[in-house]
């Protein structure tokens, strides 16, 4: 039941967050959604990943690197280091963890 109402409660910020940027975007919200979420599908994937400590690792990386191809991806942060993004320029930044918090990746399909 909790995890039913969690994910309820993150759909509905997914669908928020969408509604916001197509009005900061000035889009036209029919237009927007014909043409981007034929590219991917809405599904909520509730995922833990436990990692090893970094002297235990035996690779550098957890996960390959990819790309988000929806609108959101909404990922909530724990105190943990380990999530990284590419810049403009294509390096890969560290984010600092904020804990109790929730980044929200904004997808390919915005672009």
């Amino acid at each position: 039941e909790m995890i039913d109402a969690y994910g309820v409660l993150i759909s509905d910020l997914a669908i928020t967050i969408t509604k916001f940027l197509i009005a900061a975007l000035s889009l036209d919200p029919r237009a927007f959604y014909q043409s981007n979420f034929g590219k991917c599908t809405a599904d909520l994937v509730i995922s833990r990943f436990n990692f090893l400590e970094h002297d235990k690792c035996v690779r550098d990386e957890a996960l390959v690197s990819h790309a988000d191809t929806c609108v959101v991806t909404i990922l909530y942060n724990d105190d943990k280091e380990g999530l990284e993004v590419r810049s403009k320029q294509g390096q890969w930044v560290n984010v600092k963890p904020t804990p109790d918090s929730f980044i929200v990746n904004v997808g390919d399909s915005m672009k």
